[in-house]
């Protein structure tokens, strides 16, 4: 990929001082070990907080480029995706709020922006600091049917972009026990009784995101296989693995009874969350899971 990254960072409006302070610290702080330029779409000034922060930082910004664009009236998820296919902007950034609260008009439109949206969202609490902590590993949920991944190929690019490991997460519907979480090497998957893990992984990468590199693939370097609820045990993971980001696909609805496992985890996780909307329901052969076989 030649052309500079960009990410276009989504300042909401009414956001209070000391978290739109701390949201634009964490975006520069991705921005600076990304490599990317900074497009700040906000109803309010954030330049005078973002030469204070690059002022006041230990961290040396280099080559880092913001661009402001003011927005006058209303915010609508149209002028994010006007301005990131104007700037084509690889991601957008958007801060954490209470996931639930669909009275307050912040959190309609920041839902409204990840029903939308046309570009990977990366969600930042702020209860993070990628300042001090820069993301170092990369936690990829897998369901139980593979489909063609867009979340895997969007993770396996950033996880080489970062030169971070990823470690992939399959979830068995079941109750969890005391032995249900299990961390396994890839040095060890082909060990394991009755499944040859380490060909499986391998197809399901090949399955899951036909299109990548082999020494994308090659950051691959664990399996987490578990029984039980599907966000209990993605958070085990997560916790696991102090450093990492979460990279999930949905298909952009957050109605009732849709993406429940997605809000939990927004609600719980304190780590960052990228989206990556689903791109295509081609569903492989490939099945996950200790009875399944690949036909």
């Amino acid at each position: 990929m030649n052309k500079k990254r960009t990410i276009l960072v989504s300042v909401l409006p009414e956001l209070e001082e000391n978290v739109l302070r701390h949201y634009i610290l964490n975006s520069t702080s991705f921005a600076n070990q990304i490599g990317a330029d900074m497009h700040f779409l906000a109803g309010c000034d954030v330049q005078a907080a973002l030469n204070s922060i690059l002022k006041e930082s230990p961290v040396t910004y280099q080559n880092l480029q913001a661009i402001f664009h003011p927005i006058v009236g209303n915010w609508s998820s149209d002028i994010v995706n006007d301005t990131v296919r104007q700037y084509s902007c690889d991601l957008i950034l958007v801060p954490l709020g209470n996931i639930n609260d669909n009275g307050a008009a912040r959190s309609k439109l920041r839902n409204e922006l990840f029903e939308k949206a046309e570009s990977p969202i990366l969600i930042l609490s702020p209860k993070i600091d990628l300042a001090k902590t820069p993301i170092g590993s990369v936690l990829i949920p897998m369901s139980g049917e593979i489909y063609v991944s867009a979340a895997l190929k969007f993770g396996l690019r950033f996880a080489s972009l970062i030169h971070v490991p990823v470690d992939l997460v399959h979830v068995l519907p079941g109750e969890s026990g005391t032995e249900s979480f299990k961390k396994s090497s890839l040095d060890t998957l082909g060990d394991q009784p009755h499944h040859e893990y380490r060909q499986l992984l391998e197809r399901i990468l090949a399955e899951a995101s036909p299109f990548s590199e082999p020494k994308e693939r090659a950051q691959v370097r664990s399996l987490y296989q578990v029984q039980g609820v599907p966000a209990v045990e993605i958070l085990k993971a997560a916790k696991n693995e102090p450093t990492c980001a979460l990279i999930g696909e949905w298909h952009g609805s957050l109605i009732h009874g849709k993406a429940e496992i997605l809000k939990d985890l927004l609600n719980e996780i304190l780590i960052p969350i990228f989206l990556v909307k689903t791109e295509s329901e081609e569903k492989s052969i490939l099945r996950i899971g200790p009875e399944s076989e690949a036909a």
